[in-house]
């Protein structure tokens, strides 16, 4: 693992841990709606952090590496996505009620998906041919639609 990996264990450990001490005020109303919400929109944000430090460690190699065209989708990305729809359709769902939870629970939900999010950073979904593949470089990925 590199050091930016260590770095990110170390992160999702120390956020998860400190769920816990959430004020039990923020959790007696959350819906399954927000939950998910919330959780698809942590997902995004570990993708968004991890690119943005990515670029700023490899910034001099960004602007003159060699760039592939390629018919793909962060896996992350498309789950996060995903996520945030749901949430949003639970959430103005006329049946949305809060669900029980404790602080723990929360913290279990976030250490799962940051550590999802930490185990397929590295995933893309294609649609030409439909698969998944690993893409160890993403800053050199362009992403096309269609191929013209």
């Amino acid at each position: 693992m590199t050091r930016a990996e260590w770095v990110e264990v170390g992160l999702i450990v120390s956020i998860s841990a400190a769920t816990v001490a959430l004020p039990m005020e923020l959790l007696s109303d959350l819906t399954l709606g927000e939950m998910v919400l919330y959780l698809s929109a942590l997902l995004l944000a570990q993708g968004l952090v991890r690119d943005l430090s990515m670029l700023l460690r490899n910034r001099a190699a960004a602007h003159g590496g060699v760039f592939q065209e390629s018919q793909c989708l962060c896996l992350e990305s498309a789950i996060g996505v995903t996520g945030v729809v749901v949430g949003a359709a639970l959430f103005v769902s006329p049946s949305a009620r809060p669900i029980a939870l404790s602080g723990w629970h929360v913290s279990i939900a976030v250490a799962s998906t940051l550590t999802i999010g930490f185990l397929i950073k590295d995933l893309v979904v294609t649609w030409n041919p439909l698969g998944i593949r690993r893409e160890k470089n993403p800053l050199s990925v362009i992403v096309r639609s269609s191929r013209d």
